[in-house]
């Protein structure tokens, strides 16, 4: 099970691994990265590199991880809210009830990627990739898409009330499938 794993940060038995102010350096440049139950809020992770990287019960709040290279990650149970993803790639990538509320994700590219029951509640996504990224039951009320790439989007049961479109290019594969009403 772990043998594609080069990289495994787990808290002790007795509960979360609380990382924050550790100057914590991670090694870039891995196969995989395996991170479950730690607390990595408000660490600077900017530029990091790992590919196919899994995180899970994750607290990085307030994390900047502007430039990181994350294509096909996995994450699940992860809060990102109020961090930074400015420019980073995550293409490919699998996110499962991932809070990324607030967060400046200017040119982030998630194309491809799909995101299922996430919040991304007031998150600026201005000139984001996301081509063929798939949202489900994703909360973008108050986000901000300016400019963004669309083509091929799907927006399955989301919530996209007050998030500002204008500029967005290309057209969503499903965007009349969005629910722009619900509270």
């Amino acid at each position: 099970m772990l043998a594609d794993v080069d990289f495994i940060l787990c808290p002790p038995r007795a509960g979360r691994a609380d990382l924050r102010g550790a100057g914590l350096l991670l090694p870039e440049g891995l196969p995989r990265w395996l991170v479950s139950g730690a607390v990595l809020s408000g660490e600077r992770l900017a530029g990091v590199r790992a590919p196919r990287a899994r995180w899970s019960d994750v607290d990085a709040t307030a994390v900047d991880l502007s430039g990181a290279v994350l294509p096909f990650a996995e994450l699940q149970d992860v809060r990102l809210a109020h961090g930074a993803l400015r420019k980073a790639s995550l293409t490919g990538a699998r996110c499962l009830r991932v809070d990324l509320a607030g967060v400046d994700a200017e040119g982030v590219d998630f194309s491809g990627a799909t995101l299922t029951d996430c919040d991304l509640t007031a998150a600026r996504l201005v000139c984001a990739d996301l081509r063929g990224t798939r949202f489900v039951r994703a909360r973008l009320t108050g986000a901000d898409l300016r400019d963004a790439w669309l083509e091929g989007a799907a927006f399955v049961d989301c919530e996209l009330r007050f998030a500002d479109l204008r500029g967005v290019q290309g057209r969503p594969l499903t965007a009349a499938a969005a629910d722009r009403t619900r509270t």
